[in-house]
Parts: C-alpha cells; structure tokens; sequence
C-alpha cells in the first residue's frame, strides 16, 4: 500500500526523485500529459490497493532505465501475489488516483 503521504499524483523519476505535478486544469491529466511524464506510449496499470500506476509501455522493449524507487515500490504491493511479484518499472513512471485521470 502507498504511503498515506502521496494524495496528490507523484512521479518516481528513474533518478529516485519525486515530483508532485498537477495536470494544467488541475483536475485531470490529459494524453499527452501522460505521455509527457513516461516519455512516450502510456501503459496504465491498476494496483491491487486500486491506485494507478502509469508506465511507459515500450520502456522494457526500449531499455529504458531502472526505476529503483517504483520497483521497490511495486514488490511491496504485489508482495505474496502469484503475479507480478517479481516485476520491475523502467523509465519514470506517475501513481496516482483515477481522479485524476478520468
């Protein structure tokens, strides 16, 4: 489960940073914000705690870099699941409500 700390959308930069963006109408973001922030196609992946975690789709088949931060992340949430568990994030990568994409 995230944090309680992270209500607002958060970015994990592949450089383990954390940005907290809003959307420029400030209530949702739009495709091409998305793709802005993963740097290309967008992937949407819903957490089982039922955040969203958006991807760079071709970031694996792009070899973009590791994303420590959303790996570490990711393992904790999917911890004891059959799948998923031992996945990783590459690229940077934004969570988030899905307020804040509808």
């Amino acid at each position: 489960m995230l944090p309680n700390f992270i209500k607002n959308p958060a970015v994990l930069t592949k450089e383990g940073a954390i940005r907290f963006p809003l959307p420029a109408n400030e209530k949702s973001f739009t495709l091409e914000e998305l793709q802005a922030i993963v740097g290309g196609n967008v992937q949407l992946i819903v957490l089982p705690n039922g955040l969203q975690m958006w991807i760079n789709e071709e970031g694996k088949i792009d070899n973009l870099q590791l994303n420590i931060s959303a790996t570490m992340l990711w393992q904790v949430i999917y911890y004891g699941y059959e799948i998923g568990a031992d996945d990783f994030v590459v690229g940077d990568c934004l969570i988030c409500e899905s307020k804040w994409t509808e």
